[in-house]
């Protein structure tokens, strides 16, 4: 799983991965750990880390290979 941030600016990061191997017709569910950490940018001015706000999570094997885009909304 990617993040895709919002702010074209920032780069798209790696945030959590799994393997598994599902034979044709068959269906599994899988549960992909994601680290927060990789999920926020540095502030230089406040010198503080901010988690990233909106953009996108990218469900691919790679970014050449992406399967399934879902939009991140923040909380209100």
């Amino acid at each position: 799983m990617y993040r895709r941030p919002a702010d074209s600016a920032e780069p798209v990061r790696l945030i959590g991965w799994a393997g598994v191997e599902v034979l044709p017709g068959e269906t599994a569910t899988i549960e992909v750990p994601c680290d927060t950490r990789t999920q926020r940018s540095w502030d230089t001015g406040a010198r503080v880390w901010r988690p990233l706000e909106g953009g996108e999570i990218v469900i691919a094997r790679g970014l050449g290979d992406i399967r399934i885009t879902l939009a991140v909304h923040e909380p209100r």
